[in-house]
Order: C-alpha cells, then structure tokens, then sequence
C-alpha cells in the first residue's frame, strides 16, 4: 500500500490525496549516494493523479515508521506506469 501525498506535505498521519496497491513495489536501500529508493509499477488509471515530485509514502524494511520518498522518472507503457522514488533524506 502506498499513500500519496502532495510535494510539500510534511504530515504523513493522514491517507493523503491517495492511496494505492501497486503491481509491483521494490525497495532497494545501499550505503552510497542516492542509495535509497522505491521502483513501483502501477495500473494506467492512476495516470492523471500522479505527477513529479509527489511524496509516496510506504512501509519499509526499516523498523522506523513508514518512510517518504519523492516520485521521479515517471515512465508510461500501454498498459501500466512506472516510476522511481528516492528517500526524502535524498532531497
């Protein structure tokens, strides 16, 4: 499950403006430079909802509360959407 939140929300208590299942969430978190992030495949028919610079927030392998990343690289197919979120530590 993820929450989505507007670019510059800072409370993540709510369900946002959104809250989705993905086709696919994978986590990926390295030591280096832009080390954490989220890849997500989801349905076209949250096409016209997401938009660059959102914050998806979602629970992690972290034991720490579910985490905020920033949504780039937004990539469309005929049948799904995709994009890449790094931690908002990132910023």
């Amino acid at each position: 499950m993820i929450k989505l939140f507007n670019a510059n929300e800072r409370d993540f208590n709510t369900n946002g403006i959104l809250v989705i299942h993905p086709l696919k969430l994978k986590e990926t978190k390295k030591i280096s430079l832009y080390g954490w992030y989220i890849e997500v495949e989801l349905d076209l028919k949250h096409k016209d909802l997401i938009a660059q610079d959102m914050l998806a927030v979602v629970k992690t392998k972290s034991k720490i509360a579910p985490q905020a990343f920033r949504i780039t690289d937004i990539e469309y197919t005929q049948r799904k959407m995709s994009f890449t979120a790094h931690h908002v530590s990132f910023d």
